[in-house]
């Protein structure tokens, strides 16, 4: 069963880490708060990264392109796809747009790093000049199946951070929420340890 948002399978990882003697069930009160603790780290992970991991479409993300720009960095990576870059060439009272579509053969992109490079002169320059209609992430099968190095950390990362918060409470050390029912919104406070902080470094964009 996954407990994550992003259909990572973590549910036996989570029971060996915590050293726990039953299988995580949500539907009673300490499975509950596992699994929230579980998915408040992946949203810490994804708010300290800047990064959804899940695969996730964009339309018309707008971006800002100072003058004599070559390269542009996308809000997310790995990049899946690009349906279309369009440039921003004219916009009327009504904030309408016109735009231009650039060819495809007119830029390359890597998609691990989320680069789009352009291969002759640059980028029209301005406030959100540029449009970009593209997919990015992993999809829940690649994430479940540990598909490379990155999701792999990102597995590793998620479960740290929940592993430390468990403990830290079973030890009664910090200040931590206390649940009253099952599938019970709650906040979370998490101290990252150096390892954590490396992994979250690693996986920032």
């Amino acid at each position: 069963m996954a407990i994550l948002s992003i259909g990572t399978a973590l549910t036996d990882d989570v029971e060996s880490g915590l050293h726990l003697t039953e299988i995580v069930n949500p539907a009673l009160p300490q499975g509950a708060m596992i699994t929230l603790v579980v998915k408040a780290a992946e949203s810490q992970v994804k708010l300290e990264t800047g990064r959804n991991f899940e695969q996730t479409v964009f339309v018309d993300e707008a971006y800002d392109i100072a003058p004599n720009t070559t390269d542009l960095l996308l809000s997310d990576r790995p990049v899946v796809s690009i349906e279309s870059i369009e440039e921003v060439i004219g916009r009327d009272d009504a904030g309408i747009v016109t735009v231009r579509v650039i060819p495809a053969s007119q830029y390359v992109v890597n998609k691990a790093t989320g680069i789009v490079s352009k291969l002759s002169g640059s980028f029209i320059s301005g406030k959100q000049a540029l449009l970009v209609s593209w997919t990015a992430g992993y999809t829940p099968a690649e994430i479940e199946g540990s598909a490379n190095n990155e999701i792999k950390v990102l597995k590793q990362l998620c479960l740290s951070i929940a592993q430390n918060w468990y403990t830290k409470r079973d030890k009664g050390v910090g200040d931590f929420t206390t649940m009253s029912a099952p599938g019970e919104s709650a906040s979370f406070n998490f101290d990252f340890t150096p390892d954590e902080i490396r992994m979250i470094n690693q996986l920032r964009i």
